[in-house]
């Protein structure tokens, strides 16, 4: 569905001063009507209804005028002269459109010269400026106008001065437009009118074809109400969205018919129970309407087809990226190896000077070196060995396996003779003696590490199957508990790597905490430390000498950190490449229980594996978004989110920018015409409602679901119906319910207010309840208005004199009257 923008209906020409004069209306002095509605002005003579039309809504009781009450003016530079727009004039000028004014505020008169230029306007459209040559400038006619219910005195006082003294009308009268809209439809004598405007929603009883007013009650919920809380609800539903939703595009969706329903309760449920329904995919996706916003491609954007040399290119770039990340990652993997190897010797050379001096000098030693305590120390030492060996199995893991035959060990002859007997060729030859012996070591540990790891891992196996087959029903119960923990570990380092894109989590601060300890150590670190096992209190007591010496990098303490390439390093160590170690583990183990639940747990299935779990979750909150659980753009989008995912891990690997290997794939999809790109767009700029359709009517309900601290309608007009002490009053007014005004057109509301009366209204009311709607919501008032000046001439005007005795906020109450004196 294309969400188009509302435009207003061309104005009909106005009629001309002989046009007008020879009419029946200026001859009849038949009485202008104005419905003057917050979002709509309607306007016409008396004599334009016709009483005699079939329905209420054809087009011969159509008013002549109706606008949307805004005023604006526009300055024309060619000229240098200030125009006045008003109504659908107002769209000519975007700056003076966003300018505009209205008389009325919450259905209230605040601006009285606002009024006074929709009035000029109005009565120019309607012919009646040109006037009478014994009356020249004054309006001949009675006027009719609707104001809201109980409408204060002094915003009567200001439409009635402005129509006695500047225009000179020979009478007035105000009435309530919903008791009008009902005489329209021929409700009465006794029934319940419910109206919901632009502003406000009424509930009058009427009582002998008269409102009671005193019984009257008011919602503080209309239609600008409910289109600012759509406006919320899709902005908090799409907070990314590419341009920004007006309260003009929400009203025009409220009032799309058929978009959004009343749930009708009663035996289906209440609303609760929808809203729970819908939390399955396939009742979600028969829920969901899809709006598209208009959108324009900018011409920047539009890109061209590749050519197949283009394409090569590209494909060679993205090939050549690949290779140098494996590189950078191999790189990255032996450097980080040499450091481990290196804090692993500092750690041995300090557990020596354990027994060569003093314990209080050796405590001092080890809390120089950033150690508080010797358990501090060790378990550092393990955290590095724990990771040294991840590391060698994954480089050595494939040349060990192939049964290759064990290398026969080499000789060092030159190791152990002191230098002072060597020349100095043959100090040269010890020292690459010496580092071939490192490295031989290092693989004959690793090879030993790796046989006793097989050993232990059989053992593990051995004694697993033992388990199962002893207890099979207790061995699935601890294996699903270690798969659920081994999730939520997954989960868990996912939600820390969220928290860490806000800056003001705590584990965003105590991450530049960390940057600022490493910064503050300078160039290399001390003792090799800085990658690993550290703790914070040295790191404290090295940052705090490093500020209290940062004059001597650079003037008033400025420590020049970012002036060497070097110093950014520092990002690198603290990027998590062992908890990266740790989620490759993770999601190795996760792999295992599953096969094994698989085959041996017959209460696990497919369906509960975690990979069902996100599919499951991925297609509800696309279904919700936009769009279908499943198809070919769905298998685009999660190909692309893998790829991105894969990038930002290989890079993590090799400790590069994501965005140095982005670039090529992202080529991909940049350039392939005008035609794709405008479908992409296209999707972007789509909303869809599923949710908020039945929702947004709720509020009607359970006004608390949009900040509103009143009763809902069903609670109101059970509390209006029993305040009338004639229990047979009441069951005629619950029989003759009637809905009007513009917000009240959605399907299946006159359905869900029965129902939810007829669970608060006493059993044997049940089968009386009736509830129904207006013909025409949009013009009823003004026909009923135009119907009562042509039937009554009598009652319910104020004349001049009156006015001039009584003041400007008198009224004389009739059967529709807003208010009472």
């Amino acid at each position: 569905m294309l969400l188009s923008e509302q435009t207003a209906t061309p104005l009909p020409d106005a009629p001309t001063s002989e046009q007008y004069l020879a009419g029946a209306a200026y001859r009849d002095k038949a009485p202008v009507v104005i419905d003057n509605g917050n979002s709509e002005l309607r306007a016409g003579f008396a004599s334009d209804y016709d009483p005699s039309s079939s329905s209420s809504s054809s087009s011969t009781s159509l008013p002549p005028l109706h606008f949307p009450p805004v005023v604006a003016r526009y300055k024309d530079r060619k000229r240098s002269a200030n125009i006045l727009l008003v109504g659908p004039y107002v769209n000519m000028d975007h700056e003076s459109k966003s300018k505009a004014r209205t008389p009325n505020e919450n259905g209230l008169l605040v601006a009285q010269d606002v009024l006074e230029n929709v009035l000029d306007f109005t009565f120019a459209r309607l012919g009646i400026s040109s006037g009478g040559e014994e009356a020249e400038g004054n309006v001949e006619h009675p006027v009719a106008m609707t104001e809201q219910l109980c409408n204060p005195g002094y915003c009567r006082c200001l439409a009635s001065e402005l129509l006695f003294e500047a225009y000179g009308v020979p009478e007035v009268a105000y009435g309530l437009d919903s008791l009008f809209a009902a005489h329209a439809n021929g409700v009465g004598p006794d029934g319940l009118v419910i109206s919901s405007g632009q502003s406000t929603t009424t509930l009058v009883p009427m009582v002998g074809g008269r409102g009671v007013l005193a019984s009257a009650k008011r919602l503080n919920w209309g239609g600008s109400a409910a289109a600012d809380h759509l406006l919320r609800l899709l902005q908090l539903k799409y907070p990314a969205f590419p341009v920004r939703l007006s309260s003009q595009q929400a009203s025009t969706l409220i009032e799309t018919p058929g978009l959004f329903y009343a749930h009708p309760g009663g035996q289906d449920g209440d609303y609760a129970e929808h809203a729970r329904r819908l939390s399955e995919l396939k009742q979600l996706q028969a829920e969901g309407k899809t709006i598209q916003i208009p959108f324009t491609v900018p011409e920047s954007r539009r890109g061209k087809e590749l050519t197949d040399e283009e394409k090569a290119k590209r494909e060679e770039r993205k090939r050549e990226s690949g290779r140098r990340l494996q590189e950078l990652a191999q790189k990255n993997r032996l450097q980080k190896m040499m450091e481990k190897e290196e804090q692993l010797r500092t750690f041995a050379e300090l557990k020596e000077y354990k027994n060569k001096e003093r314990n209080s000098d050796w405590l001092k030693r080890l809390e120089s070196a950033g150690y508080p305590s010797e358990e501090e120390l060790i378990k550092a030492e393990k955290r590095i060995q724990s990771a040294l060996k991840r590391s060698r199995r994954r480089d050595d893991g494939a040349a060990d396996e192939g049964g290759a035959e064990e290398e026969a060990p080499p000789t060092f002859p030159l190791i152990d003779v002191p230098d002072h007997e060597l020349s100095e060729e043959s100090i040269k030859e010890k020292r690459r003696q010496r580092l071939l012996k490192a490295g031989y070591d290092a693989r004959m540990r690793a090879k030993a590490e790796k046989r006793e790891e097989k050993r232990a891992a059989e053992e593990r196996r051995l004694k697993d199957e033992e388990e199962r087959a002893t207890n099979l029903k207790e061995w699935c119960r601890a294996r699903r508990g270690e798969y659920e923990e081994t999730i939520e570990r997954i989960k868990e380092r996912k939600r820390k790597r969220e928290l860490l894109a806000d800056r003001k989590s705590s584990v965003a601060q105590q991450r530049m905490k960390s940057i600022t300890s490493l910064a503050s150590e300078g160039k290399g670190g001390a003792g090799g430390t800085a990658g690993g096992g550290e703790s914070s209190r040295g790191k404290r007591k090295r940052g705090a000498a490093a500020a209290a010496g940062g004059a001597s990098r650079g003037e008033g303490g400025d420590d020049d950190f970012g002036a060497d390439d070097e110093d950014w390093a520092i990002y690198r160590d603290i990027q998590g490449a062992e908890d990266s170690e740790d989620e490759e583990e993770d999601e190795q183990l996760l792999v295992t229980l599953e096969a094994k639940l698989l085959q041996y747990d017959a209460a696990f299935s497919r369906a509960d594996t975690l990979a069902a779990r996100l599919a499951r979750k991925r297609a509800l909150t696309r279904t919700f978004l936009g769009g279908t659980p499943e198809g070919e753009e769905d298998i685009a989008a999660a190909a692309a989110e893998k790829r991105k995912a894969d990038r930002a891990k290989r890079a993590a690997q090799a400790g590069v920018a994501v965005t140095d290997l982005a670039d090529e794939d992202d080529e991909e999809g940049g350039a392939n015409g005008a035609d794709s790109l405008e479908e992409k767009l296209a999707k972007q700029h789509q909303i869809t409602l599923n949710v908020e359709r039945a929702r947004l009517t709720e509020v009607f309900f359970q006004p608390s679901m949009a900040g509103v601290d009143q009763a809902g309608l069903d609670d109101i007009g059970e509390m209006i119906v029993r305040g009338f002490e004639d229990e047979e009053l009441g069951r005629r007014m619950v029989g003759n319910i009637f809905l009007t005004g513009r917000h009240t057109s959605y399907s299946g509301l006159p359905e869900r207010l029965r129902n939810s009366l007829a669970s608060l209204m006493p059993a044997s009311w049940s089968s009386s309840i009736s509830v129904r709607s207006a013909k025409d919501p949009r013009f009823d008032a003004w026909r009923g208005m135009a119907k009562w000046a042509r039937e009554d001439r009598k009652e319910g005007w104020i004349s001049r004199a009156e006015y001039d005795e009584m003041g400007g906020e008198y009224i004389k109450e009739h059967r529709f009257a807003s208010a009472g004196w």
